[in-house]
């Protein structure tokens, strides 16, 4: 604390040496572990005289209080051609980044990682664990024991504690992990969601760091030059090589501050840390081993510390930053001990790496981001030994036998299985069914309110073959639809699998083939559609991964297809009703920046990126069907989202598509439309797919060749008043087509000229209600200014779901 004001000093420097250290948290407390040969420790903090602590025999708890320095710490800015010392050190490391950066200065290595997560609470700091409330009367009408019961209750034990073992092979920057060993406490089975947060490990060369979902600038990059304050602190040695300690801090929130240690002769960073404020503290530490025969910095070992942050004085950091906070003045209660539980609440996640080897990988075949082994669950305690070093503490062991005890009895990996199906629109009726829940009620324009009802076999019946199957029925068009379908797996490591399908249902008339909104829930809500097709046929399909990030889909098709709409008059095309069709179709979807997890369960998805390629190619069979139609497709997708520091986010989608000339009606192109001829709000109203036209009729361009783009931005949490804010989205969408013969059909035209359109949302006006108004421009503007114009309701299914 400051020796003058008594104020907490917020990441203070606590050290013994070089490798030995921790930071003091936003209230200024800190702990650390001190082998018995050292005789002291050292404080140190921007703005303030150097301290060193005598440690004495069977002490534990320490104030310290630091002096304010005499001289300014703050950063020195001259004018002309002298620039701060330590700006110009920044710019000299940051360019050799490449250079220092072990992922891509070492083209081969391996290692293995022990990792542990763990929530608890620092029960030495509840002194009073009675909390007496009053009322403006100042007569006692509470008195709250929870802090009693939480410091009783973990006075041996941890609140949840997780540990894994991986060996990490990585090969031109890219690493690998195959999980040995893991255990979950409260859970016999893994949660891979969890498994998979450690594939978010993040470098202390990387331009941004992530916590907690909020992305920000970090201070080794360029750009951070022109947001961070930096200050030349001091020398030292680490590993018998002389190191330069740089302060940071940013100048905008959330608050960051921490220490680089630079090599003096390399740039490389030797040691790292790094704190932040916002409604949570994290501090974090990043330390290196120094290896010779490869002159680089690698990485040892992490440390990485959250809790709640809450002061009502403020944020003081140094001499240079402070906040302050207002209380409230017309509270009806006060408070003789305001803190919860949750004040005294962490959540600690640390990394150990040992056996590196530079210049060749494990001989494990790690194809996937991370693999779990089949027996990774299971393993003795004295392979936990050989990895961790250690044994596991009595407060640890404790943990696991006591929550594994409340998770057997209260059911939890029931309940988290029942969770994760619900993610998956699916709800367990019995131990061996699953029933979809988000298909049961649909309305359009053709089928009216339509039925349905489904369910699929889960994986405790089998892990290699499952069944799904529905019935449905509209009450306007009378008619019953079905759909039944079996699954094989044939391979589990590159996920093969092959199905049959019978079916009979509508399917929408203008969808391009590709199109993914990439929502977890597909709400299929229609609303005002009213052109569609009846399919009913079977089919037989192939998946398989050819690697983790490019899987490939075959099958073949046979299909009698009845068109439920009048199909415009063609004089130099014969078109009927209804015709059947056999093809063979493939698809392929390419995702290079994402990345995935091998389980048990599957391949999972751990990390969305983008670019996203997907190509499909479709082949008519005229020697298997009655019609002779004999066409093929071939159509491509681009899918791009860049997401910014501050959460907006930009998105680009361009479709090409291409069908021969000899492609029906039902195989030609018609871009995606979300307007529907009316000027109703209501009627107008629909769930809006994210990549679809607004002014552009249903069915009002059918093309050959058509090229689509559509690119638009998102401003998130735009405030509009005190406590509310929206989604502002700015969009543009055009399209290009061309016929082998003009589309002379009756009211359908073909895009020869580019079509425009462009708007603006407004998302979460009314909870997940919004507004959108679009204007059509260009070549195809009709005469009338008001007929360009669309306005129509918008709703995101995602924030009915609670997200």
């Amino acid at each position: 604390m400051d020796a003058k004001t008594g104020e907490a000093l917020a990441f203070a420097n606590i050290s013994v040496d070089s490798h030995t250290g921790t930071v003091s948290d936003f209230d200024g407390y800190f702990s650390m572990l001190v082998p018995e040969k050292y005789k002291q420790f050292k404080v140190s903090y921007i703005g303030y005289k150097t301290k060193f602590v005598a440690i004495k025999p069977n002490q534990k708890k320490y104030t310290i209080k630091l002096e304010p320095a005499a001289e300014s710490l703050g950063t020195v800015v001259i004018n002309g051609k002298y620039v701060n010392p330590a700006i110009a050190l920044m710019k000299r490391a940051i360019k050799r980044k490449s250079k220092n950066d072990y992922r891509k200065s070492i083209y081969k290595y391996a290692y293995t990682k022990y990792y542990k997560f763990l929530v608890s609470a620092d029960i030495d700091r509840i002194k009073n664990p009675f909390d007496t409330i009053y009322n403006k009367a100042n007569k006692i009408v509470r008195i709250d024991s929870s802090l009693y019961e939480l410091k009783n209750d973990l006075k041996d034990k941890d609140m949840f504690i997780m540990e894994t073992v991986s060996k990490v092979n990585a090969v031109g920057g890219t690493e690998k992990a195959k999980v040995m060993a893991q255990r979950i406490a409260g859970l016999k089975n893994p949660m891979y969601e969890l498994l998979a947060l450690q594939l978010a490990g993040q470098s202390v060369y990387d331009d941004s760091y992530k916590f907690l979902f909020q992305k920000y600038l970090g201070p080794f990059s360029s750009a951070s030059l022109k947001q961070y304050d930096y200050e030349i602190d001091d020398t030292l040695q680490i590993q018998n090589r002389e190191v330069i300690v740089v302060d940071y801090k940013n100048t905008k929130k959330p608050l960051i501050s921490g220490k680089i240690f630079l090599d003096k002769q390399s740039l490389a960073i030797a040691k790292m840390t790094l704190n932040s404020y916002k409604e949570y503290q994290l501090n974090s530490t990043q330390y290196f081993t120094y290896y010779p025969e490869k002159k680089v910095w690698f990485p040892n070992h992490s440390d990485l510390n959250i809790k709640k942050a809450e002061k009502k004085d403020g944020l003081s950091i140094g001499s240079a930053v402070s906040i302050t906070s207002k209380n409230k003045r017309n509270d009806s209660l006060r408070h003789s001990n305001n803190k919860t539980g949750l004040d005294y609440m962490y959540a600690l996640s640390r990394s150990k790496i040992s056996d590196v080897q530079f210049d060749h990988i494990y001989n494990d075949k790690i194809k996937y981001d991370m693999e779990v082994a089949p027996l990774a669950s299971k393993q003795s305690e004295e392979t936990w030994k050989k990895y961790r070093g250690l044994q596991h503490s009595a407060r640890e062991l404790n943990t696991y036998k006591f929550i594994d005890s409340i998770s057997e009895k209260e059911g939890v990996e029931k309940g988290i299985y029942k969770y994760k199906r619900l993610l998956q629109g699916r709800f367990p009726v019995s131990k061996y069914v699953d029933v979809d829940f988000l298909h049961i009620l649909d309305y359009n324009r053709y089928e009216g309110l339509r039925l349905q009802l489904g369910g699929v076999t889960s994986e405790q019946l089998s892990d290699r073959f499952s069944a799904e199957a529905y019935g449905a029925y509209g009450f306007k068009d009378k008619d019953f639809k079905f759909s039944g379908k079996l699954n094989y797996k044939l391979l589990h490591r590159t996920q093969t699998y092959i199905s049959a399908r019978y079916y009979k249902d509508v399917q929408k008339a203008s969808e391009f083939p590709l199109v993914d909104n990439g929502q977890l829930l597909q709400i299929p809500i229609h609303v005002n559609d009213d052109k569609f097709v009846m399919e009913q046929g079977y089919s037989i399909g192939l998946s398989h991964l050819l690697y983790p990030k490019m899987k490939i889909e075959a099958g073949f098709t046979h299909v009698d297809t009845d068109t439920k709409f009048d199909i415009p008059f063609h004089p130099g095309r014969i078109e009927f009703p209804v015709k059947d069709l056999t093809y063979i179709h493939t698809r392929m979807s390419f995702t290079p920046f994402s990345k995935y997890l091998l389980s048990a369960e599957g391949r999972k998805m751990v990390s969305d990126g983008y670019p996203k390629f997907y190509v499909s190619y479709e082949k008519s069979l005229p020697q298997w069907q009655n019609s002779n139609a004999d066409y093929y497709k071939l159509d491509l997708q681009i899918d791009m989202k860049k997401v910014y520091l501050n959460h907006d986010f930009t998105e680009a989608l361009i479709q090409v598509g291409y069908a021969n000339e000899n492609a029906p009606l039902s195989k030609l192109y018609k871009p995606a439309s979300n307007y529907y001829g009316s000027r109703n709000l209501l009627t107008s109203f629909n769930i809006n797919k994210k990549f679809a036209f607004e002014t552009m009729k249903d069915l009002e361009f059918v093309d050959n060749f058509l090229v689509t783009s559509f690119l638009q931005h998102t401003f998130t949490g735009v405030k509009l008043g005190k406590k509310h804010s929206i989604d502002l989205r700015l969009l543009s969408r055009a399209a290009w087509g061309l016929s082998y013969d003009n589309n002379t059909y009756n009211g359908i035209g073909s895009m020869n000229h580019v079509y425009i359109e462009s708007g603006i949302e407004f998302k979460r006006l009314f909870s997940a209600l919004g507004l959108g108004f679009y204007y059509r421009m260009g070549h195809y503007a009709l005469p009338k200014t008001i007929d360009n114009l669309s306005i129509r309701l918008t709703i995101n299914p995602i924030k009915i779901l609670g997200k």
